[in-house]
């Protein structure tokens, strides 16, 4: 949990630049994978990871995203 704690705190200092660019690349691969399959989620990993961005600490945001991602298991078709 100390690592956690650190990491949210130095996210915070983090720029809007470096978040602006990470949404742009999310955007950016989201269009290049194509039209969004079914989603287990009402809100689509891709949206997920903009709103966290947008409204967390970067190092926090991060660990969302990808606990998200994980959860979902977008890899293996079932």
């Amino acid at each position: 949990m100390l690592i956690y704690n650190l990491a949210i705190a130095f996210g915070r200092g983090c720029s809007k630049a470096i978040r602006t660019t990470l949404i742009a690349l999310i955007v950016t691969v989201r269009a290049l994978l194509g039209p969004a399959g079914v989603c287990r989620y009402p809100v689509s990993c891709t949206r997920y990871a903009c709103l966290q961005l947008e409204h967390e600490p970067l190092m926090r945001a991060l660990f969302n995203i990808t606990k998200r991602i994980l959860s979902c298991n977008p890899f293996v078709r079932s």
